[in-house]
């Protein structure tokens, strides 16, 4: 059964209710590691010369490449704390050591789409005459920044179909990535909808992270990355599964086990 939006967001707040401090610590650590990389790439490939150009941005695909498993031992986290299970900030490397190279392989395509949709921006803010009078460099700027935000739409409407492929390779270890990738896309069919709708609804409280320096920020990643943890939990029919569980009369679960026991 699909829920609404808004009751997928109240799972989110009541599941979070403890844990906000622990899941934002996380959220703040791969932030600022992927930080760390990004200032890297500035230091190592200083310049304005296509080959800096290049090379910062294949540094910078790396970067996101290897980030990818930690967030993905993020994801980890947020999924336990979903489904009442213990967690801790030792599960962001949980990845690491179950088969990682199927996280990168989604990553890599994922980031690979980004990057080609991202290229053109890219390209335009290289060539941009800084010579130029105010209102010159002004329109450079607004048609750079039109251009990376139809990029960004893009890129995420192509890498939609496999949003739920991290969710299912953390679910299930032996799964690989191709069959991650045609499950996700199986299961999103009849849910972008839903899945739009949802990253639409953030857009007030997005809007009022930028108003706050990006700090409020802290707060809302949370909330958004355990809503669309609670979307792939009802995808998967789990809550579904549940309410079934708790309907079924304890004499029958008694009489089930028994029968399961001498069979």
């Amino acid at each position: 059964m699909k829920r609404k939006i808004s009751e997928l967001k109240a799972l989110a707040r009541k599941s979070l209710d403890g844990y906000y401090s622990l899941l934002a610590g996380a959220l703040v650590l791969i932030s600022f590691l992927s930080g760390i990389g990004g200032a890297m790439s500035v230091m190592l490939f200083q310049g304005n010369s296509m080959f800096n150009l290049v090379m910062s941005q294949i540094f910078s695909l790396i970067i996101s490449v290897i980030m990818s498993v930690f967030s993905a031992g993020v994801y980890y986290m947020f999924l336990n704390v979903s489904r009442g299970k213990k967690t801790s900030l030792q599960d962001v490397v949980y990845l690491f050591y179950h088969h990682p190279d199927r996280i990168i392989v989604v990553s890599l395509i994922v980031t690979v789409v980004q990057y080609l949709l991202m290229l053109p921006s890219t390209i335009m803010n290289y060539r941009m005459d800084l010579n130029a009078n105010l209102l010159q460099v002004a329109e450079q700027s607004l048609l750079v920044s039109l251009v990376m935000f139809a990029g960004i739409v893009v890129a995420q409407l192509l890498t939609m179909p496999i949003t739920l492929s991290y969710y299912l390779l953390i679910d299930d270890v032996e799964m690989e990535a191709a069959q991650a990738l045609q499950k996700s896309m199986k299961l999103m069919k009849g849910n972008y909808g839903r899945y739009i709708y949802m990253q639409l609804s953030f857009l007030g409280l997005m809007i009022l992270g930028v108003l706050t320096l990006y700090v409020g920020f802290v707060w809302i990643m949370p909330y958004m990355q355990m809503t669309e943890i609670e979307f792939y939990r009802e995808i998967m029919g789990e809550f579904d599964q549940k309410k079934e569980d708790a309907t079924v009369p304890l004499g029958e679960t008694w009489q089930s086990d028994a029968c399961n026991a001498e069979g």
